[in-house]
């Protein structure tokens, strides 16, 4: 059985005045590379119902096991 997944770095840091400072975030796909940038956590949290629920055939590959830590 094939087993899709996603793998992302999450960045958090504080932006802005000492005083005020706001919240920034980045998530980085670890297979694709590809950053997206957030200022808020609703934003992050609307990118990855997205990407949840995109067809994972598309886009990602798949792991099925077959060649993890095996030897012959």
């Amino acid at each position: 059985m094939k087993e899709n997944y996603l793998s992302f770095l999450l960045r958090i840091w504080k932006s802005g005045v000492p005083e005020n400072p706001d919240w920034r975030l980045s998530i980085e796909n670890t297979l694709t590379r590809e950053r997206v940038a957030f200022d808020s956590l609703e934003g992050l949290v609307e990118y990855l119902k997205v990407k949840v629920s995109e067809d994972p055939t598309n886009e990602r590959p798949q792991f099925d096991g077959s060649n993890a830590g095996q030897t012959e």
